[in-house]
């Protein structure tokens, strides 16, 4: 395992490799080590800085491709759900070394990035004008932390709002491909579909239309004890 200090903090990496197309389930037995080119310094954001965050960090589920370009990523545990914005910017923007992988291939890890406060890297950021602004944009900001859930953890199911659009996979002459696959992918704090997978399917074709349908999906936020969090959702996709 790779662990990068960052002054009195470390961003780790480690993860396995995906072959074939984004979102295949196969995986090789050997862990890689994507190494970031440059250090990230994750900084509270302005408004949380009158928060009381005893470790505030974010872990964040990233698929990297061959290039090293963030292909997609969900955060699945995080301090403050204020974090999770500058996070995810952050980690897109990151420069991943991913090794040698085929162009068909991307590695998928998680990525454990801590905050530091402005004080704890001898920064004033703030001005009289600035706590003015503080106290009203905290006011916005609902004091929770974000975990992974399984659905049976929830308030209520996984519920669909939108089914967005239904791809078909077709051969060459254009006839629908019959078959099946199993999707699994996460459902972030916002309802959003993330990091779709292939567990299994009958046809390589019916495999990508399976991931381009469910990335269209749309899903009421799950729910915690009437706060948002993030969970893991099982989808049969079948054509006929």
């Amino acid at each position: 395992m790779l662990i990068m200090k960052i002054l009195r903090t470390s961003v780790t990496l480690a993860g396995l490799i995906l072959l074939g197309f984004p979102g295949n389930a196969e995986t090789v037995t050997e862990p890689v080590q994507p190494v970031l080119k440059n250090p990230i310094q994750a900084v509270v954001p302005l408004p949380l800085l009158n928060t009381h965050m005893a470790d505030p960090r974010v872990i964040a589920k990233v698929q990297v491709n061959s290039l090293g370009e963030v292909d997609d990523l969900v955060v699945i545990d995080a301090a403050h759900i204020g974090l999770i914005q500058r996070a995810e910017n952050l980690i897109r923007n990151a420069e991943i070394v991913t090794g040698e992988l085929e162009s068909d291939q991307s590695v998928r890890f998680d990525f454990n990035l801590p905050f530091l406060y402005p004080a704890d890297l001898g920064l004033q950021m703030k001005t009289p004008m600035d706590d003015v602004e503080i106290m009203l944009e905290t006011v916005k900001h609902t004091d929770f932390e974000v975990h992974l859930h399984m659905p049976n953890e929830l308030d209520n199911p996984p519920r669909l709002l939108d089914r967005g659009q239904i791809y078909m996979p077709t051969d060459a002459d254009g006839v629908t491909i019959v078959g099946e696959a199993k999707v699994e992918f996460y459902v972030n704090h916002l309802g959003e579909v993330r990091l779709p997978r292939i567990l299994s399917s009958t046809h390589d074709e019916v495999s990508k239309a399976a991931i381009a349908s469910v990335r269209d999906m749309k899903f009421e936020p799950p729910m915690v004890d009437g706060s948002p969090m993030v969970t893991v959702v099982r989808m049969p996709f079948k054509t006929n």
